[in-house]
């Protein structure tokens, strides 16, 4: 199950970006005015833009971090943490979308734009990175995190 929702997140962010890099080159199209648009913008920095232009630093450390979460969700799916690990797995799918932007292009498509609090732009990869992380807090929090760990289940 794990697996298809990493084919299903890569291959959905990907399609996604295609689109944008096909169809929004010559500007932005909204979806609701003053509220939700799709820009292009090439993103060679970190995460929604933050963190200056870090790319060649990004790259590595993405790998790190998926190698992390593959050991991760490994070891949440033998001791039986199906949402934590659908959850480590919606992180893994968006890390390796971005990755594949960085190596293709050497920077992340990004198209989604919310105009409330001018919020950065974003994409797929993004969205599915932050629910998977924000889930695994919750459920970290909420339940025996050692259970995790613990071998002998």
């Amino acid at each position: 199950m794990e697996y298809l929702i990493i084919a299903l997140g890569i291959i959905i962010d990907q399609i996604s970006k295609w689109f944008a890099v096909k169809f929004l080159s010559e500007g932005s199209f909204n979806i609701i005015k003053d509220f939700f648009s799709l820009t292009l913008v090439k993103n060679y920095n970190g995460a929604f833009g933050l963190f200056g232009s870090v790319n060649s630093f990004l790259l590595p450390i993405s790998i790190i971090i998926s190698v992390a979460c593959f050991w991760f969700m490994k070891k949440a799916k033998k001791n039986s943490y199906h949402l934590l690990t659908i959850s480590v797995a919606c992180i893994i799918s968006g890390a390796i979308g971005n990755i594949i932007d960085r190596i293709a292009y050497g920077f992340v498509v990004d198209f989604i734009r919310i105009h409330l609090f001018d919020f950065p732009v974003f994409n797929v990869a993004d969205i599915l990175v932050v629910v998977g992380a924000f889930s695994a807090v919750l459920l970290l929090c909420f339940s025996k995190a050692g259970d995790i760990f613990d071998n002998h289940k």
